[in-house]
């Protein structure tokens, strides 16, 4: 029925707020705005990481895996 990682479930949304993420994010439906918003959550997180650590000395931009991490890949 659902990919493996899926998980069915219910939510109380505030449809305001919804319809804001929706522009935002360039989503119609409410699945597919959740998911992006998933998505960029964990993008955001790998980005501030990546920031960290380049602030303490801990990165090479020279290295492509160090870039990669920056964007979440």
């Amino acid at each position: 029925m659902y990919s493996k990682g899926m998980k069915k479930t219910t939510i109380v949304l505030n449809e305001e707020l919804l319809d804001k993420a929706k522009g935002a994010l360039g989503t119609r439906g409410v699945k597919d705005t959740v998911d992006s918003a998933l998505h960029q959550a964990v993008a955001l997180q790998a980005r501030r990481s990546f920031v960290r650590a380049m602030t303490a000395g801990e990165t090479d931009l020279l290295d492509p895996e160090v870039t990669k991490r920056a964007w979440g890949a």
